[in-house]
């Protein structure tokens, strides 16, 4: 059988761990200008301690007030993650890109809820992850996106792997469909269905000092 088609596109909402299907719901952050990081749809994102300060429009949107966030920087930071970036507003400056270019205010819709099942590609560079993971926790590899699509880079790092809650993924199953199956090798990237294993709105999650 061919290897699987390696298509990094970060994470994408597919369901909630019950099985209903997810609904489009979304919580709107602001990407803000002091952000010097890019921003790609189908990016983890982590709370900003900022929010939009008076005066702050984007789109017509009066962003006054409005929570921030920003690019997740990788495992470390899981308790801080909100949740996965399903939409950004057009640039008022540049309705041809696709992403949230650093250093730009841009709404960014992002999926919160913590039910929230999602499919992302694993690495497979050292050691693909195999069906005896299930339920392990694993960290994210955090590479820019694509400025020409808009898409997310994020991919799981299938070394980064352990029982500890700290990480910031849950791995559920592998996600079935004919165009996927379990590595054999580092040249086949698997997808996956993942929960946030860590993140602000877990019920037990840390607050933000």
């Amino acid at each position: 059988m061919a290897a699987n088609v390696n298509r990094q596109v970060g994470f994408k909402p597919i369901r909630h761990i019950s099985g209903s299907p997810w609904n489009g719901a979304v919580r709107t952050y602001l990407g803000a200008a002091g952000d010097s990081t890019a921003t790609y749809i189908g990016d983890i994102v982590m709370h900003n301690s900022l929010s939009g300060a008076a005066g702050t429009t984007v789109y017509g949107v009066n962003c006054e007030g409005l929570p921030t966030a920003t690019r997740t920087t990788g495992t470390t930071d899981g308790q801080a993650n909100v949740g996965v970036v399903v939409g950004i507003s057009p640039d008022q400056n540049n309705l041809t890109l696709r992403h949230r270019a650093a250093s730009t205010n841009r709404l960014l819709y992002v999926c919160v809820d913590p039910t929230v099942v999602y499919e992302c590609q694993e690495d497979a560079d050292t050691t693909p992850i195999t069906s005896a993971m299930i339920g392990s926790c694993f960290g994210i590899l955090t590479t820019a996106g694509s400025t020409v699509t808009g898409m997310s880079s994020m991919i799981v790092n299938s070394t980064d792997i352990a029982s500890t809650s700290t990480l910031p993924l849950k791995l559920v199953a592998m996600s079935t469909r004919v165009d996927n199956t379990l590595s054999t090798g580092t040249t086949d990237k698997t997808k996956f269905e993942f929960i946030l294993n860590t993140g602000w709105f877990m019920p037990n999650s840390v607050g933000t000092a």
